[in-house]
């Protein structure tokens, strides 16, 4: 059996969030060694051994965390960002791995630069490094999107969980997933989400397939967005894919025309995809398959261990013009 089409299974959807990754496919934010020999000061016992992003780093997606290693418990280390104009950019720290490593959440914004500073036991090291224009504020009034329908295809994803396949057969992400932006002001937006079909540029909504309600998410941090639905059912050559705790976050672009770095995911239902496969009627067959590649299924809400946590992102989803979406019960 090709992995290939058990990817194309697996990987309908799935998320987490996404600013909860180190980095996006497509960013220019990688990491360096930082040869301690280039810092100030002396007499440090514990140096910093890595920075992500490199120093010089462009195009960094402004929701990424920095990530800094050290090569002792490294907590003692006084961090600091500061943008263009000098001033100190708010910071949170989750240190990871005995201490070693942190993971440095800053308040950045798109299309900026920023200088990191790090003192530890004497020894100063800097950095810079700009972020890419994801993120920019909205020079449209949020309700400006209200009424606009955004397009994607899952072949655009990138599935990074599970990671056992890179290559796929794109047979199965011929669907688009369909978002219209049914409210949004500067505390929430809500969207209504739909199945649909077509090509890329000109796809149409499904008429007689359900439309998934989102609840109106929180949009404070806008053009930033996460949504959720606790439930929704896609379909494939007639056989149904139920995905529970299915989410979908993204950044819309300052013109209001796309939604960038976007994600979706959620926990997928594999218990009727064996014949994607090619087999007979087996509800274990993904999941048997899977496990071949260190990949294990979990409970579904049912109790049935025949889910899988998909994640797919780094989509960019198109404001289509025509494209209005109709609730369907």
């Amino acid at each position: 059996m090709q992995v290939a089409k058990l990817w194309a299974v697996l990987a309908l959807v799935g998320c987490v969030d996404l600013a909860d990754d180190p980095g996006k496919e497509g960013d220019s934010n990688g990491s360096e060694d930082t040869d301690t020999d280039s810092a100030t000061g002396s007499g440090c016992s514990v140096h910093l051994t890595d920075v992500n992003p490199a120093d010089g780093a462009v195009g960094v997606y402004y929701r990424d965390p920095l990530v800094l290693s050290f090569d002792g418990d490294g907590t003692a280390a006084d961090i600091r960002v500061t943008d263009s104009a000098g001033a100190d950019v708010a910071t949170s720290e989750a240190w990871q791995d005995g201490n070693v490593q942190v993971w440095v959440y800053a308040e950045l914004a798109g299309a900026s630069s920023y200088d990191l500073a790090v003192t530890i036991e004497g020894c100063d090291y800097a950095t810079g490094f700009s972020t890419s224009d994801i993120g920019t504020p909205l020079t449209i009034a949020p309700g400006d999107l209200e009424g606009r329908t955004f397009t994607f295809a899952l072949n655009e994803a990138n599935i990074s969980t599970p990671s056992i396949i890179e290559g796929f057969d794109d047979d199965y992400f011929t669907q688009p997933l369909l978002f219209m932006v049914t409210q949004a002001d500067t505390a929430t937006v809500t969207l209504l989400g739909a199945p649909g079909e077509g090509t890329s540029g000109s796809y149409t909504q499904v008429a007689d397939e359900p439309t998934w309600d989102f609840p109106a998410a929180d949009f404070t941090e806008l053009p930033y967005f996460v949504t959720y639905s606790d439930y929704i059912e896609l379909s494939y050559r007639g056989t149904p894919i139920p995905i529970y705790g299915f989410s979908f976050e993204g950044v819309f672009s300052s013109d209001g025309t796309a939604i960038e770095a976007g994600t979706v995911g959620g926990l997928v239902d594999t218990r009727e995809m064996y014949a994607f496969l090619g087999l007979p009627e087996n509800p274990e067959a993904i999941c048997d398959y899977a496990s071949g590649f260190g990949v294990y299924c979990e409970d579904c809400p049912d109790g049935y261990e025949y889910c899988l946590t998909v994640v797919g992102e780094d989509i960019t989803a198109p404001y289509q013009a025509d494209l209005t979406l109709v609730a369907v019960e």
